[in-house]
């Protein structure tokens, strides 16, 4: 199956808007030059979560990147975000959730309708409940690299430090197509075999991301925001 979006995105897209209005745009984003569709209008959100039913409508900007390769950007272009929500990124796009964690919520089959119901609806409905409550509806990571970090120590079952030793491992070895053996030492910094340490939740997130096309795309987008990140810091 090809890892575009679905043939119809943009058209399915736009059937999710109240109204919407479509231009193609070149847009500098993260320092780089990119072209984008950009779909905006009234977006009317009808979601329940936890029993509460959450009405609104919001000015939602959709940018569909012309590649097909990445994740669509979600912007609240009106909306005044209130004190202490942190999850908008540096470029005024809302921060939907780690690439891995993305993909594998909205499907093989990339739809418009599935980005809207299992991306775009939690994110709106967690702003609405922070701006009633102070807190998301759905448990809250850090934002940025942080939120990056605790998102894969809790999908490896590690500590934060273990975590970032074990991502590059990791990276390194499905870069390179080599297989995690038990006789190896176990990047956790434990100095044990990895048989006697972290062997079941490496091998099997390794053979998830070997398997699965969107765990892969989506730890490879992560692992080139993390080290990107890091090249920045040094």
């Amino acid at each position: 199956m090809s890892m575009g979006w679905s043939y119809n995105f943009i058209d399915e897209a736009k059937a999710e808007f109240v109204e919407c209005f479509e231009s193609a745009k070149d847009l500098v984003f993260r320092g780089k030059k990119l072209g984008f569709v950009e779909l905006r209008g009234i977006y009317r959100l009808n979601a329940s979560m936890d029993g509460i039913v959450y009405n609104r409508e919001f000015d939602l900007l959709v940018l569909v990147g012309k590649t097909n390769s990445k994740i669509p950007l979600m912007l609240l272009p009106t909306e005044n975000m209130p004190k202490g929500f942190e999850h908008v990124n540096p470029d005024k796009d809302c921060c939907l959730g780690t690439a891995h964690e993305v993909l594998k919520k909205w499907g093989p089959g990339k739809r418009a309708e599935d980005f809207f119901r299992w991306i775009i609806d939690p994110y709106l409905v967690n702003l609405i409940s922070f701006c009633e409550t102070g807190k998301c509806v759905t448990k809250e990571r850090p934002h940025g690299y942080d939120g990056l970090k605790c998102y894969y120590s809790e999908l490896l079952g590690m500590t934060i430090p273990e975590t970032d030793i074990t991502l590059k491992y990791i990276f390194d070895r499905v870069e390179k197509k080599v297989v995690v053996k038990g006789h190896h030492i176990c990047p956790c910094g434990s100095t044990q075999n990895i048989r006697k340490c972290h062997m079941e939740s490496i091998r099997a997130f390794v053979d998830d991301i070997n398997c699965n096309e969107l765990s892969k795309e989506g730890f490879m987008q992560d692992m080139s925001g993390i080290m990107e990140y890091e090249r920045r810091k040094r």
